[in-house]
């Protein structure tokens, strides 16, 4: 499918959109015994001499030299159709692509036919669950959802801010922490809002009902968020409220239930965002 020359020579560049897939995948070539440098801004990971470097889009972006790359391996490949990407993409017009993604599906609707010539598809999310690569889920629906059939699409998907005004409201908040206590109290918990400001307001409404659940977005520093993922994994913290940082490329398996506080029409969105629940762990049905 991808066929690239087997040597010494060879040189892979594995590309992301956000730091903490950088730091993701870093752990899981450490994992496989692979040597590698880390590109991204001034991570002092820097390793010039090897062959093999995870990069951060955003930096090579900003960069007028890239390191060279017999294959690259894009994460989360449907973004990259972007003009960030291209410009990035461009600079390798001899490199094999492999891109990767759970959803290759964009909200505007665009194809990745420019970038790839052939689509792989991976096993069913029912195969999965039937060999034990992911757990099913069970689904829950209060009456009285918000109405969002006035709510206008931009970008193919509800607009934002018209969606926050129906969504980031006292009432809902109430109930989502109520139904959480009656159906979930007993599991770690990831919360998507709207919005920051829907995020942190549902965030707040679970600590004043005395659960430990904090808040982070894409300026939560590096430090911070180690700490809330090991509280999260290991401590006393009861579930994280988000609008998008966590929703790819966070893998928490001890995650058993997710709030969709989100409305949303893409199909991509509701799927990986879902996926954050759905990872297999130790005594999680």
């Amino acid at each position: 499918y991808c066929p690239v020359r087997r040597g010494p020579g060879n040189r892979v560049l594995f590309l992301v959109n956000r730091r903490n897939l950088v730091h993701d995948f870093a752990k899981r070539l450490n994992g496989l015994g692979i040597e590698h440098g880390v590109i991204m801004g001034n991570d002092p990971r820097r390793r010039p001499d090897l062959s093999t470097h995870v990069a951060s889009i955003d930096t090579l972006h900003r960069r007028s030299n890239v390191p060279p790359a017999d294959l690259l391996v894009i994460d989360e490949t449907r973004f990259a159709v972007s003009p960030t990407w291209a410009s990035v993409l461009a600079q390798y017009p001899h490199a094999k692509i492999l891109g990767l993604d759970a959803t290759p599906i964009r909200t505007d609707g665009r194809g990745l036919g420019e970038i790839y010539e052939y689509m792989v598809a991976g096993p069913s999310v029912d195969s999965l669950i039937d060999k034990g690569f992911l757990v099913p889920s069970r689904v829950y629906a209060p009456p009285g959802a918000p109405d969002t059939s006035a709510v206008k699409r931009t970008g193919g998907d509800m607009n934002q801010k018209a969606l926050a005004e129906i969504c980031d409201r006292a009432k809902l908040t109430g109930d989502i922490v109520e139904h959480w206590q009656r159906l979930a109290s007993d599991r770690k918990t990831v919360f998507f809002g709207v919005n920051l400001q829907h995020a942190q307001h549902v965030a707040e409404a679970f600590r004043c009902a005395g659960t430990n659940f904090a808040y982070v977005d894409a300026d939560t520093p590096d430090d911070e968020r180690d700490r809330i993922w090991n509280d999260f994994d290991n401590g006393s913290l009861r579930g994280i409220a988000s609008c998008g940082v966590i929703s790819f490329g966070w893998d928490r398996p001890i995650c058993g239930c997710v709030i969709m506080g989100r409305p949303t029409d893409s199909l991509s969105v509701h799927m990986q965002q879902i996926g954050r629940g759905t990872r297999p762990y130790s005594g999680k049905s």
